[in-house]
């Protein structure tokens, strides 16, 4: 089935939020995270709010929900 453009974007929001909280959790090898790189509880909220776009982009009634 075709996605929307929000689903789409909603998908790679979610995926970047997901990298983003992984490196903070565990950063690779010889990266030196600094600020909002470092902040547990800010890569967290990214992942809500990516959350929270995914579930619009593709709740029942939206154009090319799989739902």
């Amino acid at each position: 089935m075709d996605r929307t453009s929000a689903q789409v974007q909603a998908q790679l929001r979610w995926a970047f939020a997901c990298e983003r909280l992984s490196f903070v959790i565990e950063p690779p090898a010889g990266a030196k995270p600094e600020g909002e790189l470092l902040d547990l509880a800010a890569a967290i909220g990214h992942v809500r709010h990516a959350l929270e776009q995914l579930e619009a982009a593709f709740a029942p009634g939206e154009k090319g929900s799989h739902r």
